[in-house]
């Protein structure tokens, strides 16, 4: 949740979002948290993270206590190269690193425990392959089955012509 007690335009709402969002994924990065789905690649997210961001809007601040128009200052830009998107990302960073720190800390006792997990996690998914028959990404090919899926389909072919039929009588 990004708080702010700046307005800012719409497309500056959209672009502080961006940032957030990239942030998320950079810490999610650093600290090398995998993907459930995937083994082999790196988690960016997943379908129940959100990200809110309030501020107020400029047309509830344009009008003073009086009825009369005031000079409202606004962000109207916020790219990477603007302060405030500089610091809403570096916010939102180290608040995600710290809290996938302490996520960490209390399931698996230490970063270093974690780590092996994680890496023996991935070597296991990568010699079973992982998830057969879903494509880890859209549009990316059905990864190969297993050998023992393989041999199993072949063996059940066998079974099935070489097997004596039972006839009804």
């Amino acid at each position: 949740v990004i708080i702010t007690n700046t307005p800012l335009s719409s497309s500056a709402l959209i672009e502080t979002y961006a940032i957030a969002v990239e942030a998320k994924c950079r810490a999610c990065s650093d600290h090398g948290v995998r993907c459930s789905k995937d083994g082999m690649s790196l988690a960016q997210g997943t379908g129940t993270d959100c990200c809110v961001l309030i501020s107020p809007t400029i047309s509830t601040l344009s009008n003073d206590d009086k009825g009369g128009n005031r000079k409202m200052h606004f962000v109207e830009h916020a790219g990477k190269h603007c302060l405030f998107a500089e610091i809403v990302g570096q916010t939102v960073h180290e608040s995600t690193s710290e809290a996938i720190m302490i996520n960490i800390q209390n399931m698996h006792g230490s970063y270093l425990r974690y780590k092996l997990k994680s890496y023996l996690k991935a070597i296991i998914s990568l010699l079973n392959g992982s998830r057969p028959c879903v494509p880890p990404r859209p549009m990316m090919p059905v990864p190969g089955a297993p050998l023992p899926i393989i041999f199993m389909g072949i063996f059940t072919v066998f079974l099935v012509y070489f097997a004596p039929l039972q006839e009804n009588a």
